[in-house]
């Protein structure tokens, strides 16, 4: 295994981040949206696209682990790209970035990517190549992915499960929680543009004579078995089975990017096993955005604003799915069964608001707010020869569209310090379930009524940031 003082050492190569690997960011202030779990909850937190060495990767990466540790989930699920190509440099400079999440005793779990492969031909990670170097590089990680002992006793390893040899698993699963598990994660290969084009070199070995004739049996095999337990089931792996985009603003590199780019029969037999075993969601990477989609009971988030450049020639934010961040999925329980509700968290370096400094009793007041993402200059510019320029996101809604149910939402709250002078205004996309939220002085729609004389501090909360302002409101 390559040691982690060695691989500091190493110059990177890669584009965006040349001479050394990316500094760690500050660490993020306190959680501000969502509000810790309640009671007998917890988190888990997924991303991929991590490309630390791309566009905006070098700068979003590293603030992104940061924003993560201050919400200590249990986990972390990352569904790669790791960088533009597979080799020690690379993927140890990322070892090195998730760092900080592994000293502040958060796991973090990997299913490889293309581009986490060894390029053997064309530019940048390509669908073939050697997955060696990936698994020597991880062999120090948590089992079941590396060679060390699970984080912790309530990471419940699978028995009689077969044995990987040395280095890093490329599929494997374990079960998180105390006694009867809350959540299984089943991680799956794809990086060769499909499960079964991946089956070739696998560890543990799929095939004649083996556990498992392929990863698709594997899974079937693994999920119903959480079904049967009671246990959530997650699967993580890299490649979609559907591209559920906006085509029109598809960047040409990404149309149809799923597995075999729609070409592959493992993308319907994936849906139909996924479906049949009872998988509650499939957590993904591939493209570089945000999107989302179901099949039956089964939902599949396209978690792809870890870093390098976002899919898109045309606009991005709020009303696109193109923009960094990241997903918590809180995992709770409900009339006795576990259960989870997901949270879209922007990568936030400043939030802009508009609101007004006065009211009159009886004014209703609409307030909005723009966040900022990080952003360097002195990076390469975007795909496509997008504008040079920080990615804004509006904390709103997504405009209604025939591509609204395949965007994200957003993860922010409005919250008035005195709802006896400013009261929300609540809105129907106001998460009225969630324990933490407080229909009394929050609300996702930024409106407030003036209620009577005084003075009230709005605040819009989102990840780790906040923005306040006064509002004197008078006769």
């Amino acid at each position: 295994m390559i040691a982690l003082l060695a691989i500091a050492s190493i110059p990177s190569s890669g584009r965006g981040a040349e001479g050394e690997c990316p500094p760690a960011a500050p660490k993020a202030k306190r959680t501000q949206w969502p509000s810790p779990p309640e009671k007998g909850a917890f988190d888990i937190v997924h991303f991929g696209e991590g490309h630390w060495n791309e566009g905006q990767g070098p700068k979003t990466m590293p603030v992104l682990v940061q924003d993560v540790v201050r919400f200590r989930p249990r986990f972390v699920a990352f569904s790669s790209d790791i960088a533009d190509i597979g080799t020690p440099d690379r993927l140890g400079c990322f070892r090195l970035i998730m760092q900080p999440l592994l000293s502040a005793g958060i796991p973090w779990f990997d299913s490889p990517g293309n581009h986490d492969r060894v390029a053997v031909a064309g530019p940048g990670g390509v669908a073939s190549g050697s997955i060696d170097i990936w698994r020597e590089v991880f062999a120090g990680m948590p089992a079941p992915w590396g060679d060390e002992p699970a984080p912790g006793p309530r990471f419940q390893l699978p028995e009689n499960e077969p044995d990987d040899g040395k280095g890093a698993s490329t599929h494997y699963y374990f079960d998180y929680g105390k006694g009867r598990a809350a959540v299984r994660l089943i991680v799956l290969d794809n990086s060769q543009q499909g499960l079964t084009n991946s089956d070739v070199d696998q560890y543990p070995a799929v095939g004649p004579g083996a556990t498992d004739a392929n990863q698709l049996a594997f899974l079937e095999r693994a999920a119903t078995e959480a079904q049967e337990k009671g246990s959530l089931a997650f699967v993580t792996m890299h490649q979609p089975t559907q591209d559920p985009r906006d085509p029109t603003t598809v960047h040409p590199i990404s149309v149809n990017h799923t597995m075999g780019k729609g070409l592959s029969p493992d993308n319907l037999a994936f849906d139909a096993i996924a479906s049949r075993s009872g998988v509650d969601a499939v957590l993904l990477g591939h493209i570089q955005g945000n999107a989302l989609y179901s099949v039956g009971d089964t939902r599949y988030f396209i978690d792809g604003g870890g870093g390098g450049s976002p899919y898109t020639t045309g606009p991005t934010g709020t009303d696109t799915g193109y923009y960094y961040g990241y997903r918590l999925l809180r995992i709770f329980r409900s009339k006795g069964e576990w259960t989870y509700r997901t949270y879209f968290i922007p990568l936030v370096d400043r939030i802009r608001v508009t609101a007004p400094k006065t009211a009159a009793v009886g004014d209703e007041l609409e307030l909005a707010a723009t966040a900022v993402q990080p952003f360097d200059p002195d990076l390469p510019p975007r795909l496509g020869g997008a504008p040079n320029e920080a990615i804004e996101v509006e904390l709103r809604p997504p405009a209604d569209g025939p591509f609204r149910a395949a965007l994200p939402e957003l993860a922010y709250v409005w919250e008035t310090s005195d709802a006896s002078v400013l009261r929300p205004l609540g809105a129907e996309d106001d998460p009225k379930s969630d324990p933490i939220f407080d229909p009394k002085t929050m609300t996702m729609s930024g409106r407030f009524e003036a209620v009577r004389p005084g003075v009230a501090i709005i605040t819009v909360r989102v990840g780790t940031h906040t923005k306040s302002v006064r509002v004197q409101v008078g006769r």
